[in-house]
């Protein structure tokens, strides 16, 4: 199969840990990334005491506590619908907290854990209970007052302004309180928070929400690799909480969704009901998963480097594969995949490659959804969604000459690139005549059939060509030289994954101990490479230690 490489540069990957780390957050928390619990992918706005209690007491005493778990987290929902109305001070909802904030904070801490909370860098939170900003001190001094060790600040219903200074503002009033108390961006990858956040938080969202499905894992964990440099002690990249056990991904697809946060160093937050974790089959291997002391022992490595992919092989069928992501990548010559037809009849934008089209995944017209090719659906009689809307583009012309702005039907969102020089495309709204963040939403249409983002006209819109079949890494920092290796099967059949010592930046007669991390079995001394099956959507980790 093809094969395509990926430089490794491990000495550079430490080098630029430690420049994040100089920036951090100076609360001395986040050593390594968080691990705990949140009640929001489970539990949504029906959250109260009673859960919270019982979570706080499943994660002290059935093993997830002594695996690591610390953190128990509530997230919206939580606070009354309006502030008191002598002091100005956020309530909790008497229905749901009817002992208060600090009774529960205080049992929490009675159990060895630690209590988080959740509020919004804006006039109102997601769920429209109301928010922090222009009340960032007085919020800080009632979260402190609590017991708070955990804050989780979101980034809805704002002023319009970028999150950086109102995210700013609350670290300092968090700081100002003497209190520690992890903060945690939640602004949905929003400003290039690679570039900004280290300063001011102790992890950032680097993506919108995830679902519990394969592709929106799969999906969150791309987008997050774009701000790898930035991650380091005291500082990670979140592409957001963990989906294990919730039900519709399988435990093959759960496992490979844990592994590869625990590569990438990301937040281990559990979403789902820990309540129930040793109660069923389905629980107990979820229970397996969150416990896997030797695949967690890479996330909470002290050297503090997140994984990268650094090999990629294609699958058998990917080149016809007709689901497959939209990215901006250099153009290349005479490559189909990056050449498409525009029926003027339907509005369907069809792939030269794989005869998909263009479409939003999903039917909700939410921003920063994923964009894929897919199965054409607008002719056909069992439609995705309600007249295939997802599947059809306008190509709106602006002020600016032959520059064009691709409009969808679902709800007018216009196609736009994530950050300038990010492969990564998704809808938002229309900034036509806005200044701000209008740039990206322009797009040059050649007669070649190629379609080129504005900023960067040797650049096209295609299909994402990576390999479904990956070799990631990571340094360790014991013993000295050795790493682990996470081989990836996006694909949907099982295949053979080779990781070359090439591709692992390793010297080539260079002999390792092999430790599967999963199994907790040695498997040998290697050379040159190492090979093994991988099941379809399953992953294996490796530690490779060197032999001395």
């Amino acid at each position: 199969p093809a094969f395509y490489q990926h430089q490794a540069f491990v000495c550079v990957s430490v080098l630029l840990s430690f420049v994040s780390y100089a920036l951090s957050l100076p609360n001395g928390l986040g050593a390594t990334p968080q691990m705990g619990w949140n009640s929001w992918n489970k539990f949504g706005c029906h959250v109260n005491e009673t859960i919270l209690r019982m979570t706080a007491h499943a994660i002290a005493t059935d093993g997830l506590k002594d695996a690591g778990y610390m953190y128990v987290n509530l997230d919206d929902c939580w606070a009354a619908m309006d502030r008191d109305n002598v002091t100005g001070s956020l309530l909790p909802d008497p229905v749901a907290f009817p002992s208060g904030m600090k009774a529960l904070a205080d049992y929490i801490h009675s159990l060895g854990l630690k209590f988080g909370i959740y509020s919004d860098a804006g006039y109102k939170t997601c769920a429209g209970r109301p928010g922090s900003l222009g009340h960032e001190a007085q919020d800080a001094m009632t979260f402190a007052s609590w017991g708070v060790d955990y804050l989780k600040y979101d980034n809805c219903n704002t002023d319009g302004t970028p999150p950086q200074p109102r995210d700013t503002k609350m670290r300092d009033s968090i700081l100002s309180t003497g209190r520690p108390i992890f903060f945690s961006l939640a602004e949905q990858g929003t400003d290039d928070p690679g570039a900004w956040a280290p300063d001011v938080a102790n992890s950032w969202r680097t993506t919108g929400d995830i679902e519990d499905t394969w592709t929106s894992m799969i999906n969150r964990l791309d987008q997050n690799q774009y701000f790898a440099s930035s991650a380091a002690p005291y500082g990670w990249n979140d592409p957001d909480m963990l989906e294990v056990g919730n039900g519709v991904m399988s435990d093959t697809e759960y496992l490979a969704h844990f592994v590869m946060w625990c590569m990438v160093k990301a937040p281990l937050i559990i979403g789902c009901d820990v309540i129930t974790t040793n109660m069923t089959s389905a629980a107990a291997a979820t229970f397996k998963i969150l416990t896997a002391s030797e695949i967690i022992a890479v996330s909470q490595d002290s050297l503090g480097v997140q994984g990268r992919l650094v090999a990629s092989y294609l699958s058998p069928t990917q080149s016809t594969n007709n689901e497959t992501r939209a990215v901006v990548a250099d153009c290349e010559p005479n490559s189909r995949h990056q050449i498409w037809h525009y029926n003027v009849t339907d509005g369907s934008l069809v792939n030269n490659m794989t005869g998909g089209c263009l479409e939003i995944w999903g039917c909700e017209p939410w921003n920063m959804e994923l964009v894929y090719t897919g199965l054409c659906m607008i002719h056909h009689p069992l439609l995705s969604c309600p007249g295939a809307r997802n599947q059809v583009w306008s190509f709106n012309k602006t002020n600016d000459g032959d520059n064009v702005m691709l409009t969808n039907r679902l709800a007018d969102k216009c196609l736009e690139v994530i950050e300038p020089g990010s492969p990564y495309v998704q809808p938002y709204d229309c900034n036509d005549g806005d200044a701000f963040n209008y740039n990206n939403q322009l797009w040059q249409v050649r007669d070649d059939g190629t379609i080129r983002p504005f900023q960067n006209g040797s650049r096209c819109l295609g299909l994402d060509m990576t390999g479904e079949l990956q070799v990631w890494t990571v340094p360790l920092a014991s013993p000295t030289g050795s790493l682990a290796v996470a081989l990836l099967n996006r694909s949907a059949a099982k295949a053979s994954i080779h990781a070359s010592w090439h591709a692992l930046g390793l010297h080539q007669d260079a002999k390792y101990y092999v430790r599967d991390l999963w199994l907790q079995e040695d498997m040998g001394v290697f050379s040159d490479q190492y090979a093994t099956s991988v099941a379809s959507h399953g992953v294996t980790i490796l530690k490779f230690t060197p032999v001395i």
